[in-house]
């Protein structure tokens, strides 16, 4: 902040600084998906100071963990681009600039109470909780647990038909 008279008695008074810390969660979320296999990217509108101190904070240090400076445009893009090469695309957001790549997505998944309604529309899954991530490490774990029910009943099954021949 700066006071003074006129343009020429100008002088700092104060800083102010502001930060938008990563959302509760999500460095366990990440860690809990790269364990899995999983490759993960922040595609972001922010410019490069405030993306590069976002992902480092997230572990998201290596070339091309992060995309900078995204439109609407560019996040679809990448979305479709990902897909070209048969990639899975699961995609969070909670904004106007997010809906038309989560709609794309393979999985949509729309953040926050303050989350915009069309990126709610937009999106498969939504998560009111103040954009916790926490929430999605549980859901996460419980899909992990159905999916290999889900893996150990079909295989059940196919050793059950393999045994009527």
């Amino acid at each position: 902040m700066a006071r003074g008279s006129d343009m020429r008695s100008l002088y700092y008074d104060g800083l102010v600084g502001i930060l938008d810390p990563p959302s509760p969660g999500c460095l366990q979320l990440i860690e809990l998906v790269q364990s899995a296999g999983v490759s993960v990217k922040m595609v972001t509108g922010d410019g490069l100071e405030t993306a590069t101190s976002i992902g480092i904070r997230l572990g998201l240090h290596r070339q091309n963990d992060i995309c900078l400076s995204a439109s609407p445009r560019h996040k679809l893009r990448i979305v479709k681009a990902l897909q070209n090469i048969g990639e899975v695309v699961a995609m969070t957001g909670d904004g106007v600039n997010d809906a038309v790549a989560l709609k794309k997505s393979d999985i949509g998944v729309a953040m926050g109470e303050s989350g915009t309604d069309v990126c709610k529309e937009a999106a498969d899954m939504y998560i009111a909780t103040s954009r916790d991530c926490s929430k999605m490490v549980a859901n996460i774990g419980l899909s992990f647990v159905n999916s290999t029910n889900l893996e150990l009943s079909g295989r059940a099954e196919k050793v059950e038909i393999k045994g009527r021949k």
